[in-house]
């Protein structure tokens, strides 16, 4: 009696250990490690997928009150990054009335499983959608099959693409879950109804899982990867607190990305991204604005060139600027609206005598740089002439600006990407076209170039700023970053108005990033704010000649200035003892600047200045006085005694010299201690 007793009392046990054992890992007594999704705040990968997801399990739970005439939203997907041959997107989401769909190739596959399944709003369930390439798309519901729908379709998904959970990448993010998710597991392999229906009893498999996610792991911002893959889920939130702007730095660039979407729907708002530079300007200490092309919207409306126009050029004769050709910018209003006449004083060189291709030379410091703003898919002429600059200025660092380049997925721009600039195109002119797309211009230049540091554009709409860096053929690491506000400008109502504030340390290497909306003044994608370093030219900061009268080293500044000034300083021959020939080559600089030679240990020797087509004579002799210009002695130069080592002078610029009337004082320091 007393074992029949037991027998009974061991089965009931069982039975209930078993029962318990088999209840879903995320039962209605677990809700509230379920996460929320907003269209501010969703998570993506740390890095894109290396395989190709082919079943997608989840538990998750509708509003009980949402809308279902609408859309629920997005579980996890990829959409909205890239869609090519070779990187095809994908999502699963839940369409109106509670029905998942299998939504994938750039909306090209959209398949919703209407006829028997129905998921509950309130109501905790065990979704997977199972894609057998080429066969057909499964929906099982709670561990069960219940729908099956045919696919030709046979191409693998997702993979070189970061997911997102509770949404997707499309700007706005407006299809986010509008419920809770509590996990999430996507597998490389076929699951069988077996493996699901363990999947929900006892967890996620390990055969075949390629990430999966339980919400109640987050900390910090993330969501753990549970397969140990490493796809941890990142948090990206649209409007950070906490954000300031570094304390310590020595100067700083602003970059205004595609600004097309504010001229058009908030044209009167175009004047406040500018006086928001202008009024931060001290603060920031902002020596340099960069303008990345798609000025305006439309290709025709003059109106919206005049107010573009007028807003930019509040910067005149306050922050240097450079200014960039876009698609949306006819290249006949371009050059109506951007007039050569107006910034031919300002800039350093151009292509054609217009401003669709420039350059501008300028430093900061001790720090040189060359800012080419260069047209929308410039030509081989136009690299080739590029290239030629550049390579003629080994000691600057350059910054190429151009408005297509970068696609956001980080890789160059190519023909697969929308809108590339060379491509045929039904609604494309060949005024609307370009000459090359981006991975042309890295090829044909960026990568050849060893002093290339920086290279920023727009074009391509993405929430977030893109950064990448890539090693040139000299060993150089060369930052590219994408800069495109457009989109959100659309989904924000009254604009973003997104400016990059770049903050650099006093020797250019390391960067500070902060991303600001100047139309609801706040900062914009935690994402967006971050720091890396460039590779910036090194400069020595003194003349080295050896016995044969070979120089080692060109050019150095000891004192600051806003001008452009001298590319450099060049001791080309030493004739004698003591007596060395320095050329200042190809010099763009303001007129009636006043310039400082300070020479040392020696006062004796001619020295031969060359300024583009003006080469000045200075005679510095032991104890002599005369200091001639040309064969003209300008008696406001100061003469040299027995114990003078320096040599105050004007450089001329044409006709334009005024005696006495010096615009600003730089320094050059010309060290011949090495000379015999």
């Amino acid at each position: 009696m007393k074992a029949t007793r037991f027998v009974a009392v061991f089965l009931l046990v069982t039975m209930l250990l078993t029962m318990l054992l088999t209840l879903p890992i995320f039962s209605a007594e677990t809700e509230k490690q379920g996460m929320s999704f907003t269209a501010d705040s969703l998570y993506r990968s740390a890095k894109p997928l290396e395989e190709s997801p082919v079943t997608f399990e989840a538990w998750i739970k509708l509003d009980e009150n949402y809308d279902q005439t609408q859309r629920a939203g997005i579980i996890i997907g990829n959409v909205g990054v890239s869609n090519t041959s070779e990187k095809v997107d994908v999502n699963v989401e839940i369409n109106t009335y509670g029905k998942p769909m299998f939504y994938a190739n750039g909306g090209k596959i959209q398949i919703t499983f209407w006829e028997k399944t129905n998921l509950t709003p309130g109501e905790w369930t065990h979704l997977a959608i199972v894609y057998k390439a080429g066969e057909s798309v499964l929906c099982y519901v709670n561990g069960e099959f219940v729908e099956e729908k045919s696919i030709s379709y046979d191409k693998p998904l997702g993979i070189g693409q970061t997911m997102c959970l509770g949404g997707d990448h499309r700007s706005g993010n407006g299809q986010y879950f509008k419920g809770q998710i509590a996990s999430v597991a996507i597998y490389s392999d076929v699951r069988t109804a077996d493996e699901i229906e363990s999947d929900m009893m006892n967890g996620y498999g390990e055969d075949g899982l390629i990430a999966s996610y339980d919400v109640s792991t987050l900390s910090n911002g993330e969501i753990v990867d549970g397969s140990g893959n490493g796809y941890d889920m990142i948090r990206k939130v649209v409007w950070p607190d906490g954000i300031e702007p570094p304390s310590d730095f020595a100067y700083s660039f602003a970059v205004v990305g595609d600004t097309q979407t504010v001229a058009l729907k908030y044209p009167e708002k175009m004047k406040d991204i500018y006086n928001w530079i202008l009024a931060n300007a001290e603060d920031n200490k902002t020596k340099f604005v960069m303008g990345l092309g798609d000025i305006v919207d439309s290709f025709t409306i003059e109106s919206e060139w005049e107010n573009a126009m007028a807003a930019m050029k509040l910067l005149d004769g306050k922050i240097p600027y450079s200014v960039v050709r876009g698609n949306h910018d006819s290249v006949e209003l371009f050059n109506k609206y951007v007039k050569y006449d107006d910034y031919k004083d300002v800039i350093s060189g151009s292509y054609e005598g217009d401003m669709r291709n420039t350059y501008q030379k300028f430093s900061v410091g001790n720090v040189k740089y060359m800012v080419f703003a260069l047209d929308y898919g410039p030509s081989n002429d136009v690299l080739a002439w590029a290239k030629d600059v550049i390579d003629s200025h080994p000691d600057y660092n350059v910054i190429i600006t151009t408005h297509a380049y970068l696609f956001r997925d980080g890789t160059t721009l190519d023909v697969d990407d929308v809108v590339p600039p060379l491509k045929v195109h039904e609604s494309y002119t060949p005024e609307r076209s370009g000459k090359n797309n981006g991975d042309h211009i890295w090829d044909k230049l960026v990568s050849q170039c060893e002093n290339i540091v920086l290279v920023l554009s727009g074009h391509d709409p993405w929430d977030d700023i893109v950064m990448t860096q890539e090693k040139g053929l000299h060993g150089n690491t060369v930052t590219q970053m994408l800069i495109d506000p457009q989109a959100v400008d659309k989904t924000v109502d009254g604009g973003v108005g997104a400016v990059a504030m770049l903050y650099f340390s006093e020797d250019g290497k390391d960067v500070t990033v902060r991303y600001y909306s100047t139309l609801q003044e706040k900062y914009f994608m935690n994402g967006s704010q971050f720091s890396m370093t460039l590779n910036v030219v090194e400069s020595d900061n003194k003349i080295q000649i050896d016995e044969s009268g070979n120089t080692t080293v060109t050019y150095a500044t000891s004192a600051s200035y806003t001008v452009t000034i001298p590319e450099s300083v060049i001791i080309s021959s030493k004739t004698s003892t003591g007596t060395a020939s320095v050329s200042v080559a190809d010099v763009v600089i303001a007129a009636n600047t006043q310039i400082k030679i300070t020479v040392a240990p020696k006062t004796g020797g001619e020295w031969v200045l060359t300024s583009g087509s003006e080469t000045l004579y200075y005679t510095i002799t032991k104890g002599g006085t005369p200091v001639e210009v040309n064969g003209v002695i300008h008696t406001h130069a100061a003469g040299v005694s027995d114990s003078d080592t320096e040599l105050t002078f004007a450089i001329v610029d044409g006709q334009s010299y005024k005696a006495g009337s010096y615009a600003q004082i730089i320094t050059f320091t010309v060290d011949v201690e090495s000379a015999a």
